[in-house]
């Protein structure tokens, strides 16, 4: 098994620590339980049979779990590494934790979220590693939050039917419907660069947000403008917020009955821990940066479900006015 052999794994840290959950991983439990994957951002390597070569944590891990893991490989006896010497059973069919397509006829758009700074003139600006350097600006950071995260956000069929007015008028101003709102505001604005894995802003802390619809055109599509804004403020210790704006545009034809063009950014600045689950700070506040863009929702990575659907016990759900995906928690 050279390094180039070697099968990369992802496995859900939250979602592992559940014994139920556990049991998804195609064997009841017995490959992944011993290997006590319910710490973030670990590393393992394990034999295809499960024996555990290496366990690394923090930056980095990944580096130092090859290296000490492929030591160790090559120190087994060589009918325990050549191919076909160790068994393994097929994997069993495994009960899905969330829907594995976005809905029929729905809308897909992708979500970025990413740390910014301003530069010496003022701008906005992505933050390098080299600024990690000054602990001062950047308390315990590491080179994860200076790059983007990646979300999703669905809509059904029927949500995004409801955005686009039957008989368009220029000028006409209208707001988002009440259930897609929420869902932006509550599950997608939420700082997810602290570790890929956030709890949803609850309804207390949004103290306030609009998001409206604009007519721009008619012929030969309907162009409508996207305008908002939004504050959240939490009561943990230190107090986070985010107070941001939202500017996009959606296209439709009405030819083709379709959405042709759907994007919008959020942008603004946010200040504390998130929204309270890390020891994640900053000093001050720091601007912050969401970009939602439709995809067609055929490659891979943008048909994988929400994270609005995956929290620290699985059962975290996604709010919708519509039939197709149902909240589990409790917003208020």
């Amino acid at each position: 098994m050279a390094s180039g052999e070697v099968v990369p794994v992802a496995y859900n840290a939250f979602l592992f620590g559940s014994k139920t959950l556990a049991a998804t991983d195609g064997s009841g439990g017995k490959f992944g339980e011993p290997l006590n994957l319910r710490v973030n951002n670990a590393c393992v390597l394990v034999t295809a049979d499960g024996r555990l070569l290496a366990r690394t944590h923090g930056p980095g891990c990944a580096e130092r779990c090859l290296k000490d893991g492929l030591k160790k490989w090559w120190e087994l006896p060589e009918t325990e590494r050549r191919p076909g010497a160790m068994k393994v059973q097929p994997m069993k069919e495994r009960p899905l934790l969330a829907p594995t397509s976005p809905p029929p006829g729905g809308l897909v758009l992708k979500v970025y979220t990413r740390n910014l700074k301003r530069d010496a003139k003022g701008e906005l600006a992505r933050i390098t590693a080299e600024d990690l350097k000054d602990n001062t600006r950047y308390p315990g950071w590491d080179i994860a939050y200076t790059e983007p995260t990646r979300d999703n956000l669905w809509l059904t069929a029927e949500e995004w039917r409801s955005l686009v007015p039957a008989q368009p008028r220029q000028g006409d101003r209208f707001p988002v419907p009440t259930g897609i709102r929420d869902r932006i505001f509550l599950f997608h604005l939420q700082d997810m660069t602290q570790g890929g894995l956030e709890y949803p802003w609850f309804r207390q802390h949004l103290k306030a947000g609009e998001l409206t619809l604009t007519v721009e055109e008619t012929t030969p599509r309907t162009r409508l403008r996207i305008n908002g804004s939004v504050r959240f403020v939490s009561n943990t210790m230190p107090e986070c917020g985010f107070e941001a704006r939202v500017v996009g545009a959606l296209d439709y034809d009405p030819s083709k009955k379709a959405v042709q063009q759907f994007r919008f950014i959020v942008l603004g600045e946010t200040w504390g821990g998130g929204s309270g689950i890390h020891e994640f700070t900053r000093p001050g506040r720091a601007p912050l940066a969401m970009s939602f863009e439709l995809v067609s929702g055929n490659n891979p990575i943008d048909r994988i479900a929400p994270l609005g659907y995956v929290g620290n016990s699985g059962t975290v759900g996604y709010p919708t006015d519509g039939v197709v995906l149902r909240t589990t928690i409790r917003l208020d």
